[in-house]
């Protein structure tokens, strides 16, 4: 293209301008437009992914109701693409038959729900397997509320002597709960001690 002082070149439509200071010295290299979209052997999106065309190259992203699982990740997304699998709806879940399953992008979870003890083999690792109902019989007014408390188990409810009382009867747990009492007979010798350095 001539100009009052020289020429300038620029790159025609379709092409896109790969010159090394293209707002300097443009349409020294021009690169023909391609996109490797409409034609599927020229991208390597998953077929069940979006194949977007840039500038330069393209990228791909998994559909709505897929889950990306491509070796690169987010470095080269789209390239492979795993259906979302609800194990909870179609029944796919091992959880115990009362838990609340919830389904996760890569798989479930299960959770014993309120009033059930997760008595599963890994309760941490796979909690929710097996779940057994408290039984919530609880009666206050058979535990001494001044101290101890009835806690439900799976096998019945027992009381149990409050943080800071100990309990004299094991086998009959909390209804016989003493204070503990610390004694402080350390004291003394330490502030004796104190005394005599600061002398």
């Amino acid at each position: 293209m001539d100009n009052d002082v020289s020429y300038e070149c620029l790159c025609k439509e379709g092409y896109i301008d790969m010159s090394v200071a293209p707002a300097v010295r443009p349409g020294v290299k021009c690169r023909r437009l391609v996109n490797e979209c409409r034609v599927p052997l020229q991208n390597d999106c998953d077929q069940n992914a979006y194949c977007i065309d840039k500038p330069i190259g393209f990228t791909c992203r998994c559909q709505e109701g897929f889950t990306d699982i491509s070796d690169l990740g987010a470095k080269r997304p789209g390239r492979k693409c795993r259906k979302l699998i609800n194990e909870c709806a179609i029944g796919m879940a091992n959880c115990d038959p009362v838990a609340i399953c919830t389904d996760t992008i890569d798989g479930f979870s299960c959770r014993c729900p309120p009033g059930f003890l997760d008595v599963s083999g890994d309760p941490i690792g796979n909690p929710g397997r097996i779940c057994a109902q408290l039984i919530s019989d609880c009666d206050e007014a058979s535990c001494n509320s001044n101290f101890s408390r009835c806690t439900e188990t799976v096998s019945g409810t027992v009381c149990k002597c409050l943080p800071g009382y100990i309990d004299l009867d094991p086998e009959n747990p909390g209804r016989k709960c003493k204070k503990s009492q610390v004694v402080m007979f350390v004291l003394p010798f330490v502030c004796s001690h104190i005394e005599q350095w600061l002398i």
